[in-house]
């Protein structure tokens, strides 16, 4: 065999084993017999597992925002649990607070209650001593005032409970005392009043009150008073 027939060999060769290498797994099965070719070849099975099996790997920058991502969830997490912690423990001291109020509310309703009907009785039994106790009474004495004259002291003892304005129906109250202005009331002054001033009004016997801010005010008013 010469030079040109044995490359001619190895290029068949070579063309035969490609062709062969490039066969499909089926005909690879049809060549070793019918029974293997309904299995799947070792070699695609492998390849097979290993692709589905080989996850996509991860840039820094994907891990980077995966932890961040992690991170953030957890730290959700923690403030909530913390919140519904701090909620629980808010509602729990509310309902002993509420719990220790109405006790002390309905102890006290008792204590008034029963100072109330303690005083009931007590009035019932002087009453019932001295049946005087129950009418509107009216007592007069003569008193020496601070310097020896005498003069009337009146007292009107009412029945505990009754309405003053049942018992004395037509009572004048006292007239309301004459209003005197903050302001002094010189022309033109309107300072704030320090000094009051009682003057004669005309036709009567009653008095006006005037205020003032200083002496010389005072005395304006005075003599414009006559």
């Amino acid at each position: 065999m010469d030079d040109d027939d044995f490359l001619q060999h190895l290029m068949h060769e070579n063309e035969r084993r490609e062709s062969q290498f490039r066969a499909t797994a089926r005909q690879r099965a049809a060549r070793r017999g019918p029974v293997a070719a309904e299995q799947p070849d070792l070699d695609d099975v492998l390849t097979s597992r290993t692709s589905r099996s080989k996850k996509p790997e991860m840039s820094s920058e994907e891990l980077a925002l995966k932890r961040s991502e992690a991170l953030r969830r957890r730290k959700i997490q923690e403030q909530q649990k913390a919140e519904d912690s701090k909620n629980a423990t808010i509602q729990r001291l509310l309902k002993k607070q509420a719990s220790k109020k109405s006790r002390a509310e309905l102890a006290e309703e008792r204590r008034q209650e029963a100072a109330a009907a303690a005083a009931t009785a007590e009035n019932d039994a002087a009453i019932a001593l001295d049946p005087a106790l129950a009418t509107v009474r009216y007592l007069a004495r003569t008193e020496l005032d601070a310097v020896g004259v005498p003069h009337v002291a009146a007292v009107v003892l009412v029945p505990h409970g009754v309405d003053m304005g049942c018992v004395f129906p037509g009572a004048v109250r006292p007239p309301p005392r004459p209003h005197v202005a903050a302001e002094c009331e010189a022309t033109g002054c309107g300072k704030p009043r320090k000094y009051t001033l009682e003057v004669p009004v005309v036709g009567g016997e009653e008095k006006a009150r005037r205020a003032a801010c200083s002496l010389e005010c005072y005395k304006v008013l005075r003599a414009a008073v006559g």
